[in-house]
């Protein structure tokens, strides 16, 4: 698949591409491939998609046990959610952080906007290995809230959180994006 010449006919393609994709720059890669996708299948433009009875998307939940991640987290794009049980304090937030202490560690805190009983997600970028990241297994700490639930999972294309699993498992409830690969239930 080609992706360069059409990158490159693109206004400020740089600022999208740098060393790696930001987030405009992901939006520009999967619109390049669904679109050879689309047309190597003969999909016609505004083609409504059809998604088979009883398929979904295949999603890993990459928290574990005790709130830490059951494998190092490679850099890049990530959305963590949870349901938040309780605000017990002020100012609620969950950190995530890196479980090894040292150079490059990876630290976000996120502030808690959702009411008890509700649903809160958020985008998690780690940074980039080698630039300001290194690879670890990550934890979370709920500060002034209990939160259940939690997902962390690698970024879908709709940038929105699939719905609670755990381990790898198949979300046929969430809407899916162009781009994305349909599994069977079995």
């Amino acid at each position: 698949m080609e992706y360069e010449i059409p990158i490159r006919k693109i206004s400020d393609w740089e600022n999208k591409i740098f060393l790696h994709p930001n987030e405009q720059g992901y939006a520009l890669i999967s619109d390049i491939t669904a679109n050879a996708i689309s047309s190597a299948l003969n999909i016609k433009p505004g083609t409504e998609s059809v998604r088979p009875e009883s398929t979904g998307v295949r999603v890993v939940n990459l928290m574990g046990e005790n709130r830490t991640t059951s494998s190092p987290i490679i850099a890049g794009w990530y959305i963590l959610s949870c349901k938040i049980d309780a605000v017990t304090g002020e100012n609620p937030e969950l950190v995530l952080e890196s479980k090894t202490p040292g150079k490059d560690t990876f630290k976000q805190k996120i502030p808690v906007k959702a009411a008890s009983m509700e649903t809160f997600s958020a985008k998690v970028f780690t940074n980039y290995e080698g630039y300001g990241y290194t690879r670890d297994y990550l934890t979370l700490t709920a500060n002034g809230c209990t939160a259940s639930n939690v997902l962390l999972e690698k970024m879908r294309a709709s940038q929105k959180p699939s719905i609670y699993g755990m381990c790898s498992y198949i979300d046929i409830v969430s809407p899916i994006s162009k781009g994305e690969l349909l599994e069977y239930i079995k």
